[in-house]
């Protein structure tokens, strides 16, 4: 059965970090609002705080840091940047991995995401991937009308 979108709902802390008391929409919501609030942080806190949830295997795709902030700032990744509203839906929650689709909108432009999330050896769930998609690409019931 597909997840149920909900609006952001966990309380943010810019230095919040990866632990196994943390479920795999928490951790994709302090991402989000992190990046949410990217443009009024300093130093693109809100972009690290999303790299320090990158799992070992994205950090060595994307990382470091230094090499990560001008990725999420590209075209591709831009609209996570500052947007207005959200909806998170947790599709495929695993033991070991899950995946969530997320959607997001500022203005009248929506872009849609499918986290890919995997579960650490410490018990933490960590970003294997963001990934671009399109509405029609969604899971029926993942998007708000």
């Amino acid at each position: 059965m597909l997840g149920t979108v909900t609006a952001l709902l966990i309380s943010f802390s810019p230095d919040a970090a990866p632990s196994p008391e943390l479920g795999v929409q928490a951790v994709v919501e302090l991402q989000l609002e992190g990046l949410r609030r990217n443009p009024t942080l300093p130093n693109d806190a809100g972009i690290r705080l999303a790299f320090r949830f990158a799992s070992p295997a994205n950090k060595a795709q994307t990382g470091p840091v230094e090499r990560f902030i001008p990725m999420v700032k590209s075209p591709t990744y831009a609209p996570l940047l500052g947007f207005d509203d959200a909806n998170v839906a947790v599709i495929g929650d695993a033991p070991e991995g899950a995946h969530v689709v997320v959607e997001v909108r500022r203005g009248d432009t929506t872009n849609m995401y499918l986290w890919v999330l995997s579960r650490q050896s410490n018990g933490a769930w960590m970003t294997d991937a963001v990934v671009p998609i399109e509405p029609e690409e969604a899971p029926p019931g993942t998007i708000s009308a």
